[in-house]
């Protein structure tokens, strides 16, 4: 049987790309790694380098027993060992660095610290010209600095040379030569454990070490360098684009999302056996690399044959601790690789303060609110600003002003920290109370056929900081590109803006200098982006926020706030359903809804944007404005911008050319037939946006939640809601998503003591339909899945050299890791430990649609599961009766499977218990999840029976009426009616 072999190690060059052809710099970073007892100085290979290994080309490499560790000089048939005389075929990793793949990657398990070199300077992101110190922690590639747009743009390319670590959930695929047997992997910890994934413990950064400037490399921790074997799942798959049946790629899951910023230890042994029942082995470069006794001549193979001895050095003591003494033709494969950030970012972001103490904002609110008041109303003139706040505070009652002027520092120098006060508001956005501004009346929701209710909704907008960047809505197609093909920078000015405030507490700006243009865990602070005027200073966009309430109500200490955030492809309104019941069940509560980022109200609610909106000219610049205008003009302020994807996937306007010209009223007028709100908020061109329009949402979020104490939306004079009032909040798909990561942050880093004081701790907070490990999700969606496997196939298609992107090939798996690895930073997965910690404060309820098994399918839009062992397997494995799939696509199965996607692994990551019944006495917050046999995944919006299962209003009536009872008792108790919905 002839076999596919690695092969020698040849001097060859590695081609990194196939639409971009280039080797970055081939500096390394050190590390210091356990071998033994002893610590010995390593380097790590770029991948980019070419692997030059004449010194060894002489040797070949023999499994044969008797040698042992040794090399085996004589001429033997690679591959095969002896066995009574006879050959015996060998299946062994594929690792055959100087070989590539089609698409010109090197043949060699791709998840691996050997793609990190740290050095930002060789795919040009370096925010200075010093590159042999730029830093960042990001994977050198070349290809990653063309921006979106640009002559060989690829998309894969540009999010890999953004990455500062590899994913925290997703698969780590080891190819072999040949088929393996499934039933001979053992990953309990232990004598015979065959697969292994296992935390290093470093005393430092195992990228960035602890000094990088001073060459203090990372150090393991030499008293206790391993951590607690992970948890995983580990399987046989076949790629889509392998022979049938090849099952010759080991796929390593984990069960509970890995640590971030952490360096983990892959180890194969060859206790797993092939489809022969004979014990896999290393690749021949591998094992030359591990056990030849002279070393590698050439640097670049020194450095590989380095980074492996100290792998299978590793490899050893970890198996020596679980009871197994290896040797090192034992060792089938070993690799480290570093998980990038999770929490850090949008840590940061929230609280920036955890960077560096210098900044942290501790005005109290009333008085933030003031700064950001001036701000807004002098267009960010900072000196402006600093006199309107000393002028507000020189208003005030004697008393008051004293009291200030003495928390500021006294007489001689409360004016020079009101100065910085309003210096480090406008140079670092953190979340905080913003300005918003209402219509002076609200409208009555009868109108638009909600009745009997009394309800009524306010509209307005708040100015918020934006870090993505916002075309120009005056010259749409020529600034339409901004929304889709940026993301987040990082804020190379804050040295600058805050130099007499840092150099006041002896800090140099390096302090709060970026190494690169990179937003990662190193330095996690972005900067605003480029708006409608290039001028911008602020850098805010006005976010439409509607609130609904029962203006007839007397609650004279105002109204409790209750925050909502709508679903993917649809809009704010999307809460007057929610907001009926709840200022039903509680007319002293307001749902407060805003947009998510790229969303709004669409050219359908024409009549709706024409009554909201009146411009004080039309978009020609007549004088008299219709509601035709008003409704272009309205559509134009929306958090979309007016555009929507167009058939290639690429930002459209909304609107046509009016016949008539200006006030034509004619159907055309506006319409695009195929517009919808929130297209281009999953963007397959630009990964990294993708990420950014979700932390995008979850910092709209903290910055809302910090401003409810200063709307006013009735009407009458003075604030409306209650901040000393429980908050509250509720997210529906996307909106559980990114409210996930709210709800954790607010909690754990909110309150008077918290780290950002202007946050409210939320105390009761629903997620409807939400879900972890977000790519997994999509490609199990049977809304969204179809569509995004598509994009990926027709973009392998347009290669200059065409690839096999299709569902579950080798590279469309690479892919999804990349894609999964560029989101982690705002997953809910990677939020659902720090949402744990906050259990004794905060209850928060999990609504998820799990069908029931028979005739009423599961949520298909975002899957509650995509592995059988949570309950619900892949799409692709679900049975034609209730989903339309065939239920038998078992070469899509393994690859498609993922054990942390979906609501149900979210919620058992973030120790949530299963409800089935009433709960809860009052006396202590509840962390439920309630799991529906009916119903879809827009009954938590749509209270109707044709949603379209029968029993649709009846699955919308018991989720109400369960968020009503939980928000009633502040999230201590649950009441649940309808039971025969509910799985027992």
């Amino acid at each position: 049987m002839m076999r596919v072999r690695d092969g020698q190690i040849i001097v060859m060059g590695i081609s990194l790309g196939v639409w971009i052809h280039a080797r970055p710099k081939s500096a390394p970073i050190t590390i210091k790694t356990q071998t033994g007892s002893n610590m010995v100085k390593k380097t790590l290979l770029s991948l980019a380098i070419a692997a030059t290994t004449a010194g060894l080309a002489g040797c070949n490499i023999s499994s044969v027993e008797k040698h042992n560790d040794n090399v085996d000089t004589t001429p033997v048939t690679s591959g095969t060992v002896g066995n009574g005389g006879q050959a015996t075929e060998i299946t062994r990793v594929i690792y055959n660095p100087s070989s590539t793949n089609a698409a010109g990657l090197p043949n060699i398990p791709l998840i691996t610290d050997l793609l990190i070199q740290g050095l930002a300077g060789a795919d040009s992101d370096c925010a200075s010209e010093d590159t042999a110190t730029c830093l960042d922690g990001t994977i050198p590639f070349p290809g990653g600095d063309i921006a979106l747009g640009g002559a060989g743009y690829n998309p894969i390319f540009s999010a890999v040379g953004d990455l500062d670590g590899f994913s925290t959930v997703s698969a780590i695929d080891v190819a072999f030569d040949g088929a393996l047997d499934a039933t001979s992997i053992v990953t309990t910890p232990g004598p015979t454990t065959n697969v292994l994934l296992v935390p290093l413990n470093y005393t430092n950064d195992p990228i960035a070490g602890g000094k990088p400037l001073n060459n203090d490399a990372p150090a393991l921790n030499a008293a206790n360098p391993f951590g607690t074997p992970v948890s995983i799942e580990a399987s046989v798959v076949t790629y889509s684009d392998s022979a049938d049946n090849a099952n010759n790629v080991l796929r390593i899951m984990p069960k509970e999302p890995l640590a971030s910023k952490t360096r983990y230890l892959v180890v194969v042994t060859d206790g797993l056996k092939d489809s022969e029942g004979v014990g896999v082995r290393s690749s021949t470069t591998f094992s030359l690399l591990a056990t030849a006794t002279a070393d590698a001549q050439v640097p670049t193979a020194a450095k590989l044959q380095g980074a492996i001895r100290s792998w299978v050095g590793l490899a050893k003591g970890i198996a020596g601790g679980l009871g197994q003494a290896l040797e090192t033709k034992d060792i089938a494969y070993a690799t480290t690789f570093t998980t990038g950030g999770g929490t850090e970012i949008l840590s940061a972001m929230a609280a920036p303060g955890l960077v560096n103490a210098a900044v942290k904002q501790s005005l109290p609110a009333s008085l933030r609110y003031v700064v950001e008041s001036n701000l807004v109303s002098n267009d960010g003139d900072i000196s402006a600003a600093t006199a309107g706040f000393i002028g507000y505070v020189n208003s005030l009652p004697e008393a008051n002003k004293t009291a200030i002027i003495t928390a500021l520092g006294g007489d001689q120098a409360w004016q020079m920290n009101a100065g910085a006060a309003v210096t480090l508001a406008a140079a670092l956005p953190q979340p905080a109370p913003r300005v918003a501004s209402f219509t002076a009346t609200g409208i009555d929701l009868n109108a638009f056929g909600i009745s009997g209710t009394g309800l009524s909704m306010s509209n307005g907008s708040i100015k918020l900081p934006y870090y993505l960047s916002a075309p120009d809505t005056s010259a749409l197609a020529n600034t339409a590109l901004r929304s889709f093909a940026g993301f987040w920078q990082a804020d190379d000015t804050l040295g600058s803006d805050l130099s007499a405030l840092l150099a006041g507490v002896g800090l140099s700006a390096s302090a709060v200098t970026p190494p690169s243009t990179n937003v990662t865990r190193l330095f996690p602070l972005a900067k605003t982006g480029l708006h409608t005027s290039e001028s911008n200073p602020l850098g805010y966009v006005n976010v439409p926020v509607s609130v609904f309430y029962n203006s007839s109500a007397t609650c004279s200490s105002g109204y409790s706030p209750v925050i909502y955030q709508h679903g993917i492809t649809t809009k704010r309104t999307a809460a007057i359903p929610f907001a009926a019941q709840v200022v039903a069940a509680d007319s002293c509560s307001a749902v407060i809804a805003m947009d998510l980022p790229m969303h709004g109200l669409e050219p359908s609610d024409q009549a709706m944007l024409a009554g909201l909106y009146t411009a004080p000219a039309d978009m020609n610049g007549d004088s008299v404005v219709n509601a035709a205008d008003n409704f272009i003009y309205g559509l134009l302020q929306q958090r979309h911008f007016g555009l929507t994807q167009s058939a290639a996937g690429t930002p459209t306007g909304m609107l046509v050319v009016p016949a008539g010209g200006a006030g034509d009223t004619s159907p055309q007028d506006g319409i695009y037939d195929a517009a919808k709100s929130g297209t281009l908020f999953i963007n397959i061109l630009n990964f990294q946006n993708t990420r950014d329009n979700m932390r995008q949402a979850v910092v709209d979020l903290l910055n809302l939640n910090a401003s409810l104490g200063f709307l006013d939306f009735d009407g009458s004079a003075g604030v409306d809601i209650n901040t000393s009032e429980p908050v509250k909040f509720a997210g529906h798909s996307l909106g559980a998503i990114v409210g996930t990561p709210f709800l954790a942050l607010s909690n754990a880093l909110g309150g008077s003591s918290g780290e950002n004081i202007y946050l409210n701790k939320v105390e009761a907070g629903v997620l409807a339909n939400g879900a972890g490990h977000v790519t997994k999700m999509i490609e199990n969606s049977f809304a969204f899945g179809p569509n995004i496997i598509a994009g990926f196939e027709e973009m392998g298609r347009q290669a200059p050299t065409p690839l096999t992107l299709s569902q579950g090939s080798s590279l469309f798996e690479l892919t999804m890791h990349i894609f999964q690895a560029t989101i982690d930073s705002a997953d809910p997965i990677n939020f659902a430990g720090m949402l744990q910690s906050s259990a004794s404060s905060t209850g928060v309820l999990m609504f998820q649609v799990v069908g029931n098994g028979t005739t009423n399918a599961p949520d298909l839009v975002v899957p509650p599961a995509a592995f059988a062992d949570n309950g619900i397997p892949p799409r692709v494995m679900l049975d034609d009766g209730i989903t339309g799939e065939d239920g038998s696509n078992n070469k899509l199965a393994g690859t498609s499977a993922a054990p942390l996607a979906g609501a149900t692994p979210l919620a058992a990551v973030a120790g949530m218990t299963a409800a089935t019944q009433s709960v809860g006495d009052g006396s202590e917050y509840l962390r439920r999840i309630v799991s529906y046999t009916d119903g879809t995944h827009s009954s938590f919006g749509t209270p109707t029976d044709g949603d379209p299962t029968d029993n649709g209003g009846a699955v919308f009536g018991e989720m109400l009426s369960e968020v009503i009872s939980f928000f009633a008792a502040d999230g201590k108790s649950l009441t649940i009616t309808n039971t025969s919905v509910v799985k027992q």
